[in-house]
């Protein structure tokens, strides 16, 4: 799979995360279709306030970074923020205190993913929530 491509989302079965290829139906049922190791087609039902797009971008520890993943900046001073998708830049950013500041491709160099929006509105930066 091609990883810009791919999206993940809460299993509503338990919550647990899947990524893949998302598919959305009239019915307002959201689902994530993939491909396990040993080729064998999977389906869930996920939470459609849970999807978020990959990025096609790896952090500094070269973890996928998805729309919604909350990341720690280092650099001269420390800040964190949260991926978003700014459809008027067609780009995906990093957002601090609800502003659109730093290009997503910061977090390669000297970023990190702590966590999410949805696992942990408790890292949310000030601002955010």
């Amino acid at each position: 799979m091609t990883d810009r491509y791919l999206f993940r989302g809460k299993r509503i079965d338990g919550g647990e995360w899947v990524i893949g290829h998302l598919a959305m139906w009239e019915c307002g049922r959201s689902e994530i279709w993939g491909h396990e190791k040993n080729n064998e087609l999977y389906r869930f039902i996920i939470d459609p306030a849970t999807i978020g797009q990959c990025t096609g971008l790896y952090d500094k520890n070269d973890s996928l970074i998805f729309e919604g993943d909350i990341i720690l900046l280092s650099g001269k001073r420390e800040v964190e923020g949260i991926v978003i998708w700014k459809a008027g830049q067609a780009g995906f950013l990093i957002a601090v205190a609800g502003k659109p500041i730093y290009a997503v491709v910061m977090a390669r160099m000297s970023g990190e993913i702590v966590g999410n929006i949805h696992d942990n509105p408790e890292l949310l930066p000030e601002g955010a929530k």
